[in-house]
């Protein structure tokens, strides 16, 4: 390496001012991530974690239609309500962490320039931002845009870049726990009880057989198709296990373990979450009532990743998907997409 650049690979190239012993690992040109929620986490975190220690040194921001830019003043709590409703970032980071210095979205480029970071960071220009800023209250309440609004916000796209369509290159998990956003029992009305509850005061609650057998007798609300899908399809959730397991046998599934077991899924899926957790990174053994289930929610649908090579394979897709800083009580795996597909093709 020489001023930033690998211009040698193999042979001697002489004494180095510092050597790094690459042995057993992988030298590799730093990864692009283009479809992250960086967004607010900008402002307040240079090294850009998790995604910096997954082998990322490039990310775009501004994906899936939300982050905060343009944004006028009286927007900023929307802009924060609607990016914790789609990416699951606890508005209370957003709120303390954001530091808004700009209202147009080339104020916020010039905010980011300012800035030092331990990546390249591009960002798109999002759409609920943009249709806020242009349309006001009428944008917010889904109201039609006219064509007037049309021409401002494709004014304002005239300074983004076209991008491809990318292509998902994992098989992006949920975790579920007791402690996760979303698992199999926020829908029943006794786990909503508790739900605010510590932590440890909801275990006490859990490890109760009485109460478990109250929860199960009951009727969980409608959550609508997607929420119903991720809570009730027991036949695509696992356990996770240790070392985790991302790509299960459908034999292993809590749906197919049930029927061996002559129960429900849902006793069963309980049950499993009672279990200890697996053991800390810092050596700690698992805590009781912590065991992480899993649902690969898409590009799971064969039971296996085979399928990932002939879409990465194709000219009009481009990997992506890292989603890193986003979904913090529920996905896996996002941020792992590099080292994914390193440990698998």
């Amino acid at each position: 390496m020489a001023n930033a650049r690998l211009v040698q690979v193999g042979g001697k190239a002489g004494v180095a001012r510092r050597e790094i012993d690459a042995a057993g690992a992988l030298v590799t040109p730093g990864f692009v991530d283009i479809h992250t929620h960086f967004d607010g986490q900008l402002t307040w975190d240079p090294y850009l974690t998790p995604s910096n220690g997954h082998g990322v040194t490039t990310i775009v921001a501004g994906n899936c239609g939300v982050g905060f830019a343009p944004a006028k003043p009286d927007k900023h709590a929307w802009l924060i309500d609607l990016m914790e409703g789609v990416e699951d970032i606890p508005w209370s980071a957003l709120a303390e962490g954001i530091q808004w210095e700009w209202e147009s979205f080339p104020e916020c480029l010039d905010v980011i320039a300012r800035r030092r970071y331990a990546m390249n960071i591009g960002t798109q220009v999002p759409h609920g931002p943009l249709r806020a800023y242009v349309m006001g209250e009428r944008g917010t309440a889904n109201e039609e845009a006219t064509t007037d609004d049309i021409g401002q916000m494709e004014g304002a796209h005239a300074q983004g870049l076209k991008i491809y369509g990318g292509m998902a290159g994992r098989p992006a998990g949920m975790l579920y726990s007791w402690q996760s956003t979303i698992h199999p029992f926020v829908a029943y009305p006794s786990y909503a009880a508790i739900a605010a509850l510590p932590l440890a005061e909801k275990r006490v609650h859990l490890r109760n057989p009485a109460f478990c057998t109250q929860l199960l007798a009951e009727q969980p609300r409608d959550l609508g198709p997607q929420g119903n899908f991720v809570t009730r399809s027991f036949h695509k959730l696992f356990v996770l296990g240790d070392p985790p397991e991302y790509e299960p046998d459908a034999s292993t599934s809590i749906a197919a373990m049930a029927l061996q077991r002559g129960c429900s899924p849902a006793e069963l899926a309980y049950d499993l979450m009672m279990e200890t957790g697996a053991p800390r990174a810092n050596g700690q053994a698992g805590e009781p009532g912590a065991a992480l289930l899993y649902f690969p929610i898409f590009n799971y649908s064969n039971n296996n990743l085979d399928h990932l090579v002939t879409q990465m394979k194709s000219p009009a897709t481009v990997l992506s998907l890292g989603d890193g800083g986003a979904y913090c009580g529920t996905f896996a795996t996002p941020r792992a997409v590099p080292r994914c597909h390193w440990n698998s093709w």
